[in-house]
């Protein structure tokens, strides 16, 4: 039986420019976490395959991979936001990672009982973001003093997403194995309990900073310089591709696309999709 302590990666949302990202993104969270368990799971758009999924991850310890038929990623809302003037264009994407998250942690779980295995630590990313070559050596899990109870990078001031008093990174962010388990029920906590206004109002991201909150769950920064990077829009690729830059210079830079992208018109984005092979489903709601 395998009692091997490990860290586990869960990468996962709409595939987007993951065929562009995976070598980054795999290499360095290869190299960082000596060779983790990865679980991966995206909505049937186009972009990738089961078979391609294959092939990407045939150098790395692949525990599971999944493609959800597009309807499974939409979500059940309780009652109504009454404060909300903006339902009708509200994205559900919050809630379709959370699921996400539920499914994944569900089949961690069961890995773990069936192997023995024991996660220390789940590292959350998403497959369209750009993870760079910068750490100079390994994680050390040995000594590191994330604990069970800790989230970490998920609320920080690095690219981060300000609303009130709550700053949200959705990008990348670490969990203890008890906070993990914890967080990944986060599919059932689907109402607004506390009442603020601009919580019902202002999209979805922050409401991963309020669960941490409303379930005891520690959420700090580290002083480890754990993986995080920017997101890649269809209109980075180009330069992702052809830069001879250095990682840290391509962080700088990639940032500035994603702004750009957003506004773009319709017809470009799409362009830009079909071009790259990018399932137009993956970015509709910015179309």
């Amino acid at each position: 039986m395998d009692t091997v302590n490990k860290v586990c990666v869960f990468i996962r949302g709409a595939a987007r420019t993951w065929n562009y990202t995976k070598q980054s993104i795999l290499s360095t969270l290869n190299y960082y976490f000596q060779n983790p368990d990865f679980y991966f799971l995206t909505v049937d758009s186009g972009t990738v395959s089961d078979q391609s999924l294959s092939e990407d991850f045939k150098d790395s310890n692949l525990i599971h991979k999944k493609i959800i038929p597009i309807d499974a990623a939409i979500l059940p809302f309780e009652g109504k936001r009454n404060t909300s003037t903006k339902w009708n264009d509200f994205s559900t994407n919050y809630f379709r990672m959370a699921w996400y998250d539920w499914h994944l942690g569900i089949v961690k779980r069961e890995h773990e009982i069936q192997t023995g295995k024991r996660y220390n630590l789940i590292f959350y990313t998403r497959p369209d973001c750009f993870l760079g070559n910068l750490y100079q050596e390994p994680f050390n899990l040995k000594y590191s003093r994330i604990t069970e109870q800790d989230i970490i990078g998920i609320i920080g001031e690095r690219r981060a997403i300000r609303f009130g008093e709550v700053v949200t990174n959705d990008i990348n962010y670490i969990a203890g194995a008890r906070a993990a388990n914890i967080f990944n029920c986060r599919y059932y906590d689907t109402k607004y309990t506390d009442g603020k206004s601009f919580q019902g109002t202002h999209g979805d991201h922050q409401n991963i900073a309020y669960y941490l909150y409303k379930n005891f769950i520690t959420a700090r920064h580290s002083e480890y310089p754990l993986p995080g990077g920017p997101m890649v829009r269809p209109n980075a690729l180009e330069y992702l591709m052809t830069s001879t830059d250095n990682d840290h210079i391509k962080y700088q830079k990639l940032d500035t696309y994603v702004k750009q992208f957003l506004d773009l018109p319709s017809n470009e984005k799409i362009k830009l999709c079909k071009q790259y092979n990018i399932g137009t489903y993956d970015y509709q709601r910015f179309f």
